[in-house]
């Protein structure tokens, strides 16, 4: 590291005192000052033409001899002078490596005042910095703590989606067993659809031999009119023959009774198969009405003809 000394403006040189033997270097003039304790801005240090130097009233001469005041000293202090003369260049070798330094110190001055300002941003965005970095540590806070409530929220929705997945597989169950009744339900629509044509064609036929019944009562009952007003003719005819020949119309009364129990056996069973067809088609009511009055009837005439021939 290189040797400094005291260095400064020559403006400035006066104001300090410099200690006994100090020295200071004048960086705007070059020129050397060595203290003695008492005078302000020290002694200054002179290199004469004839090679002697001058320190105040100290006067190095060449030959070696030391004059202070007009005294010379004992030869070893003038040895010791002798030596500081030669070391005289090298301290002036100092002073200008001083001036040097000097000038790199007030680069490196003009430097730091640059850099202190450019340290006082840095410590403010620093400054600005950590709180954007406290910010940020409480956002990281809040989103860590949003975070684990969204993780929480996600548990739980995967809980519920796999409750769904299962109840989604319930429900396919559930719906191919529908599609399999509903499979069956298309099947027995198609064959009770099949059986309603069958039926209705089967309606169509009984409507049909309903009708043909229908005739073939009319005709009868017309009939079984005329059978009755000849029998109510015959009846009157029987009563005179009966009461003329009761004891021999009493046998004939017996099979003339027995006769007509047949006819209304006969009836009986007219009245059952046309009832049977007729029930069918909702007209069973008014057929049975018209038999049942031809078999009162016939009953009616039967009973008279029983109490003649009794």
């Amino acid at each position: 590291m290189a040797l400094q000394i005291r260095r400064g403006l020559a403006a400035d040189r006066t104001s300090i005192t410099p200690a006994v033997g100090e020295i200071i270097f004048i960086t705007d003039t070059n020129q050397i000052y060595v203290g003695d304790g008492t005078t302000p801005g020290g002694n200054p240090v002179v290199l004469t033409t004839s090679g002697n130097v001058t320190i105040g009233n100290i006067t190095v001469n060449s030959p070696g001899t030391l004059n202070m005041g007009g005294n010379v000293l004992t030869s070893a202090l003038v040895g010791i002078l002798a030596n500081l003369t030669t070391t005289s260049g090298d301290i002036v070798s100092l002073f200008a490596n001083a001036a040097t330094q000097a000038t790199v110190l007030n680069t490196l001055t003009a430097n730091a005042a640059t850099q202190s300002t450019e340290l006082s941003t840095l410590t403010a965005n620093a400054a600005t910095q950590s709180t954007e970095l406290s910010t940020l540590t409480a956002n990281a806070a809040t989103q860590a703590t949003t975070l684990t409530t969204l993780t929480a929220n996600a548990a739980t929705q995967a809980n519920d989606l796999t409750t769904l997945y299962s109840n989604a597989a319930a429900q396919a169950d559930s719906l191919i067993v529908l599609n399999s009744l509903a499979s069956s339900h298309i099947s027995n629509l198609a064959a009770l659809t099949n059986n309603a044509a069958s039926q209705a064609t089967s309606i169509d036929s009984i409507n049909a031999n309903v009708g043909a019944y229908q005739t073939y009562a009319n005709a009868n009952a017309a009939t079984q009119s005329i059978s009755i007003d000849s029998v109510n003719a015959n009846v009157g005819a029987y009563q005179t023959y009966a009461n003329a020949n009761a004891a021999s119309q009493a046998v004939s009364l017996i099979t003339l009774d027995a006769n007509l129990g047949v006819l209304v056996g006969n009836l009986a069973t007219l009245d059952a198969n046309v009832g049977a067809e007729l029930y069918t088609m909702g007209n069973y009511q008014n057929w049975t009405s018209n038999v049942t009055t031809i078999s009162s009837a016939l009953d009616q005439l039967a009973l008279r003809v029983k109490n003649l021939g009794g």
